[in-house]
């Protein structure tokens, strides 16, 4: 989400096209598990990326 240009923000279903792979279930387990890990912010169905909590992230 930080990728895109216009927005650092969206919805699951926003973001299915860029993985084909994976089922609308699974993208929105995921951003449910860094929602939970404080790095993403929710306000009803839109994700949006915690600045604040993104920058203290560690790389493995």
């Amino acid at each position: 989400m930080l990728n895109f240009p216009d927005t650092d923000y969206h919805t699951a279903e926003e973001l299915c096209p860029f993985f084909e792979n994976d089922s609308l279930k699974t993208i929105r387990n995921a951003l449910n598990e860094l929602y939970d890990a404080g790095y993403l912010r929710r306000s009803g169905k839109t994700y949006m990326v915690n600045k604040v909590r993104i920058t203290q992230m560690k790389l493995a």
